[in-house]
């Protein structure tokens, strides 16, 4: 099976489902961020009492633990369903994906950050996020 390329047109067009699902990603974080901040006071209120049978939040921490790794697997699966579209998720924290493309006669990667409106920059395959440039410094992009 061979790789997708995305015409400018076909990219911009999966984009809102894509930042739908980073919002899901971005919330998804956040409350493991919360949960993971639960489990730092248990700690440091119980020390090394913490994992004790008769502990009172012993039971809690495991919840809380429990309930991390479940939404490290919603998140997984999300960043999957991303690329199942045919792009490339590179970076989920900053919500960073790359498409396949055909720019200037070449393969290269149509670049969306989350925030942008519309799909804007381009890349080499080489060049990665820091050799951006925007869409405009394209000669030729299949439309």
């Amino acid at each position: 099976m061979g790789v997708k390329t995305f015409t400018l047109k076909e990219a911009n067009r999966v984009l809102p489902k894509i930042k739908g699902t980073f919002d899901d990603i971005f919330v998804l974080k956040k409350k493991i961020a919360m949960m993971k901040t639960e489990m730092d006071w248990l700690r440091e209120f119980w020390g090394k009492d913490l994992h004790d049978a008769d502990n009172p939040d012993s039971e809690k921490y495991g919840e809380l633990a429990d309930g991390i790794e479940g939404l490290y697997t919603q998140i997984v699966r999300k960043v999957g369903r991303i690329q199942s579209l045919g792009c490339i998720v590179k970076d989920a924290d900053a919500g960073l994906v790359d498409f396949y493309s055909v720019i200037n006669n070449e393969v290269a990667f149509l670049c969306w950050k989350y925030g942008e409106k519309s799909m804007q920059y381009w890349h080499s395959v080489e060049g990665g996020f820091r050799g951006r440039q925007p869409l405009s410094s394209v000669n030729k992009i299949n439309k």
